[in-house]
C-alpha cells in the first residue's frame, strides 16, 4: 500500500469484493460442508446477518487485494466490521441480480 487515501471506503470495497466473490465461488461450482457433514451453498452462508466463512476464507479475503493493510491502516475503529457488512450485502446483491434476476431493465 502506498500511503494514498483510497479511493473507496471500507463498506464500498466489501460490497465490491463480495459481489466478485460470490461470482467467483459460483462459476467454480463452491459448496461447503459444514461440521455436521452438511453441503452448504457457500453463497447463501455468506449472505446471512452475520456471514459464515471459514477461517481460510476470510484469511484468503484479507488478503486479496491488500485488505488487512487497507483496514490496519484505517482511522475508522469500525472499518472492519463497515468491510464484512459490505462484503455481506455484495454477496446479496449477486444472489439477487444473477441468480433471482432482480436486475434493472
Amino acid at each position: 500500500m502506498t500511503g494514498e487515501k483510497d479511493e473507496y471506503t471500507p463498506r464500498e470495497r466489501g460490497l465490491l469484493i463480495g459481489n466478485r466473490w460470490a461470482g467467483d465461488m459460483r462459476r467454480a461450482g463452491a459448496r461447503a460442508v459444514d461440521h455436521e457433514g452438511l453441503v452448504r451453498d457457500p453463497l447463501v452462508e455468506a449472505a446471512k446477518e452475520t456471514p459464515v466463512l471459514g477461517v481460510d476464507t476470510r484469511d484468503l479475503i484479507m488478503v486479496e487485494g491488500g485488505m488487512r493493510e487497507r483496514l490496519d491502516a484505517s482511522e475508522d475503529p469500525d472499518a472492519e466490521s463497515a468491510f464484512w457488512a459490505g462484503f455481506r450485502d455484495g454477496v446479496r446483491a449477486y444472489l439477487v441480480v444473477v441468480e433471482v434476476g432482480g436486475g434493472a431493465n
